[in-house]
């Protein structure tokens, strides 16, 4: 009788890098986020784009919400912002 195979290891899920091919990032879609109590912009901006880009990101977000936040300041509960990729 033959041994039987070892097992095989099983790697952990690996989070997707950030694109790195700014062509490619402008042609991905945006996603959406639903605000939420006690949410601020720039929560929402960390979340999206990391701590060290918070302040571009928040631009970025206004920029791509004009239509539905007046300031940065002024977010309404439930309001669906787009959150536009990282240029």
């Amino acid at each position: 009788m033959a041994p039987a195979p070892a097992p095989s290891r099983v790697e952990p899920a690996r989070a997707v890098p950030p694109v790195a091919d700014a062509a490619a990032a402008v042609d991905a879609p945006a996603r959406t986020h639903v605000v939420r109590g006690g949410e601020t912009l720039g929560r929402i901006a960390a979340t999206y784009y990391g701590q060290a880009n918070v302040t571009k990101g928040v631009k970025l977000i206004l920029e791509a919400n004009r239509d539905r936040v007046e300031s940065a300041s002024r977010l309404r509960i439930n309001t669906e912002l787009a959150i536009p990729p990282m240029k």
